[in-house]
């Protein structure tokens, strides 16, 4: 009967020994991802309601030109496009001017924005318990001592020794 004991005890050590047991708290895994999101703003506005300064200089040089070229240059409608690119972001400007006056601008913008996901997982570290039973038994009252070493993703093997004897036990965790 006691060899079968100290061959049991044994055998608890021999397993303690090869499942390299840490007895600490649970580890947390910290998990980061990075999401780009791609958002386009486009806005368009008309020319009257665009401020505007004149900038008056002491001594203009014209060169000569002649009157229809000259009235023919102030009717025209051009179109002046502007790119600006700041990081990542990209804005676009439409200004549309004609008779020395904007009479439309456009402006979009395409914006990456940054979505961090942290995940936090908690990994259970292997346990050594220890713990008593009272028993009845036949009306026969008894109490034992035991160990028990649970183990992640296997189960709970318990060993327990006590006034009726002794015992053995494997749990697992069913869902």
């Amino acid at each position: 009967m006691r060899n079968l004991i100290v061959i049991i005890l044994i055998a608890v050590v021999i397993f303690l020994l090869m499942t390299k047991p840490t007895y600490t708290k649970n580890e947390i895994v910290l998990k980061t991802d990075t999401i780009f999101n791609i958002k386009t703003f486009t806005k368009y506005k008309k020319g009257d309601s665009i401020p505007y300064k004149v900038i008056l200089q002491d001594s203009i040089y014209i060169p000569i030109y002649d009157t229809i070229r000259i009235i023919n240059d102030y009717s025209q409608i051009k179109e002046y496009n502007d790119t600006i690119r700041m990081d990542s972001n990209t804005f676009y400007i439409h200004d549309t001017i004609t008779k020395n006056k904007i009479i439309g601008r456009g402006f979009k913008a395409t914006l990456r924005e940054k979505t961090i996901y942290i995940t936090k997982t908690i990994k259970p570290k292997t346990e050594l318990l220890i713990g008593g039973e009272l028993r009845n038994f036949n009306n026969v009252l008894g109490a034992s001592i035991g160990i028990g070493l649970k183990v992640p993703n296997k189960g709970l093997m318990l060993l327990n020794y006590g006034t009726q004897g002794y015992s053995v036990g494997f749990y697992k965790k069913l869902f």
